[in-house]
């Protein structure tokens, strides 16, 4: 298991690829997600959400058309 992670936003929320057995789950993608995410996953298979805060949720619906993925 391999886990990146990088601040996203004004908020530097938290955002995590959790990298196992070659898939990716993505958690919580905030403000500008989107080109980090992208750039470092090969095989995403869900985004998951810890909660609703916008500063947690705001990349998802740009990720899920990109990659066209489940969101949790």
């Amino acid at each position: 298991m391999e886990i990146l992670k990088r601040p996203m936003g004004d908020y530097q929320t938290n955002c995590y690829i959790v990298k196992i057995d070659g898939k990716e789950i993505i958690i919580d993608p905030g403000m500008g997600a989107t080109e980090w995410v992208v750039s470092n996953v090969k095989n995403p298979v869900a985004i998951l959400n810890t909660h609703g805060h916008f500063d947690h949720v705001w990349s998802n619906s740009e990720l899920q058309n990109k990659l066209s993925i489940p969101l949790y």
